[in-house]
C-alpha cells in the first residue's frame, strides 16, 4: 500500500519530503529533483495519523496523512 502525493507544482525544483507520526518524531526523509509525484509506502507503518511535509528552497506545505489496516 502507499500514498501518492503530486509535486509537479514544484516546478522541477528539488524537493524535500519528511514524514512525522503523531508524536511529531521523523520517519522518513525523502531529496528528490524532477519528479511529478511521491510515493511513500504505508505497509510498514502502524495504523494512525501523520504529517507529510514537502519543503523546496521557498515553498513548504503540509498534508496529513491517515494510514489504516483494515483486519477484515
Amino acid at each position: 500500500t502507499k500514498a501518492t502525493i503530486d509535486i509537479s507544482s514544484f516546478d522541477g525544483e528539488t524537493v524535500k519530503a519528511r514524514l512525522f507520526n503523531s508524536q511529531g518524531q521523523e520517519i522518513i526523509i525523502n531529496q528528490l529533483s524532477y519528479d511529478s509525484e511521491i510515493e511513500i509506502s504505508t505497509e510498514e507503518l502502524p495504523s494512525g495519523v501523520y504529517v507529510v511535509v514537502i519543503e523546496t528552497a521557498t515553498i513548504r506545505k503540509s498534508y496529513k496523512l491517515f494510514v489504516s489496516h483494515d483486519q477484515n
